[in-house]
């Protein structure tokens, strides 16, 4: 999905029929700065980063430059260590709408229960 000139990995509109969902996302985040309120038609971005030192300070600020409310951030391990990287990275104002969070979370929430495969 493109928002402005921007791919993004996925984009949810927060609207009623991803409200649920989408706030136990932003429940399972790891803030980066401080969590923006998030509001009906606003949009969310996620991103799927393999190699976050590489690429999620890029992608946190287009996104943000884009006009993407939130960022999610989701990354294989290291949760902690790419809030860390993003803080030391990104200024405040990109900061406080970013978030991280494990990308097996993720799945997790937006999988039907007991629908994962390959799970113990």
């Amino acid at each position: 999905m493109v928002v402005g000139k921007k791919p993004v990995d996925i984009v949810i509109p927060y609207n009623a029929k991803h409200r649920e969902r989408l706030d136990q996302i932003i429940k399972a985040g790891h803030p980066v700065g401080k969590t923006p309120t998030i509001a009906t038609g606003d949009v969310i971005g996620i991103e799927i980063e393999t190699d976050y030192q590489s690429t999620a300070e890029n992608n946190a600020t287009k996104n943000h430059e884009a006009g993407i409310k939130l960022t999610i951030i989701c990354v294989m391990n290291d949760v902690l260590g790419a809030v860390t990287h993003l803080q030391d990275k990104l200024p405040i104002d990109v900061q406080d709408h970013t978030m991280v969070m494990d990308a097996f979370d993720l799945i997790d929430i937006v999988s039907p229960r007991g629908e994962r495969k390959g799970t113990p």
